[in-house]
């Protein structure tokens, strides 16, 4: 469980990171409400706690849902091959950032947008799946956290 909870955390910052800081939006009178979307394949049940790391992190960087932040969930309750309309459905939303896990989730992702933000919390090999040509310029929108 340790690793979720790092995984989630490491998500949580390269997330931040990808979204304009808060405090720099709320000086602008019209702040910004900047929207999440976390795709996964797996069940919500399975995964709610992971999720509230990615929460509570997001919240300890300033990020508060209801009021600078939607984060909304898109689960394929244990079916994979629902992730590439999951991605879109989410995508759909005008997301300023895609959370997943899973290479599946990362090659869903991948296929589904070369624009918006990516973040991978936890997949295999990018390289050996295709998710990137090499390691020392993988280019593109899609940033990665691999245990393989």
């Amino acid at each position: 469980m340790q690793n979720i909870a790092l995984i989630s955390l490491y998500a949580a910052a390269l997330t931040g990171a990808a979204l304009v800081t808060p405090h720099a939006a709320a000086a602008d009178t019209d702040t910004k409400v900047a929207r999440i979307a976390y795709v996964a394949g797996d069940y919500a049940s399975s995964s709610s706690r992971g999720l509230q790391h990615l929460r509570n992190r997001l919240h300890e960087l300033g990020w508060i849902e209801g009021q600078n932040l939607v984060l909304d969930e898109y689960w394929g309750e244990g079916d994979m091959a629902r992730l590439p309309e999951l991605m879109r459905q989410a995508l759909a939303q005008h997301l300023d950032v895609l959370v997943t896990s899973s290479t599946p989730g990362a090659l869903a992702a991948k296929n589904a947008s070369s624009t918006t933000p990516i973040v991978v919390a936890s997949m295999g090999d990018p390289v050996a799946t295709g998710v990137v040509s090499n390691m020392a310029r993988p280019g593109g929108n899609l940033t990665a956290f691999s245990t393989g």
